[in-house]
């Protein structure tokens, strides 16, 4: 589920925003109610959102507070409202470079590791056929395979000789 629709369910759905509707369209019907509740929203959204930034200092919930307040002063507050509904698409904006950074870092791990992989083995291949090479041009008792019969050893005309026993070193 992507955060945009986690925003819109927690926006829409539930009985609590259910009632909270039926209560303002209540209050709404009634002037004297109105302004009560509007000074009840305005003192309660107050004092959580001071509440907040006390508790940036202090241990606590601090940023959670404050725009929980904001929450509740934006249900009377048209301001409020746009600065949260700002905040929402700066929020879900860098959510989703994050996501995308994200996605992007395991994609040039993986090749990462592939291409590390890739220069193990070609290393590896590289070091046997080196180790090969060498066994096959220096054929001297300590390097020589062990299932090699015959010791080959070089002349100074460019003509070798062959040698039925192993010499001692």
């Amino acid at each position: 589920m992507g955060i945009e629709k986690e925003i819109e369910q927690g926006q829409r759905e539930g009985r609590l925003h259910h009632a909270l509707t039926r209560f303002r369209a209540f209050t709404g019907r009634h002037p004297v109610l109105r302004l009560v509740h509007k000074v009840l929203v305005s003192f309660l959204g107050g004092v959580i959102v001071l509440a907040g930034v006390v508790m940036l200092v202090t241990p606590g919930p601090g940023w959670l507070a404050i725009f929980l307040g904001l929450g509740i002063l934006a249900t009377e507050y048209p301001i409020v409202h746009r600065f949260n509904q700002w905040a929402k698409s700066k929020v879900v904006g860098v959510w989703h470079r994050f996501s995308a950074w994200r996605a992007e870092r395991s994609v040039r791990r993986a090749r990462a590791q592939e291409q590390r992989s890739r220069d193990r083995i070609a290393k590896k291949q590289s070091r046997e056929l080196l180790e090969a090479q060498f066994r096959r041009s220096h054929n001297c008792a300590p390097h020589r395979p062990l299932t090699s019969p015959r010791l080959v050893m070089p002349r100074s005309a460019g003509r070798t000789r062959r040698i039925g026993r192993m010499p001692r070193v």
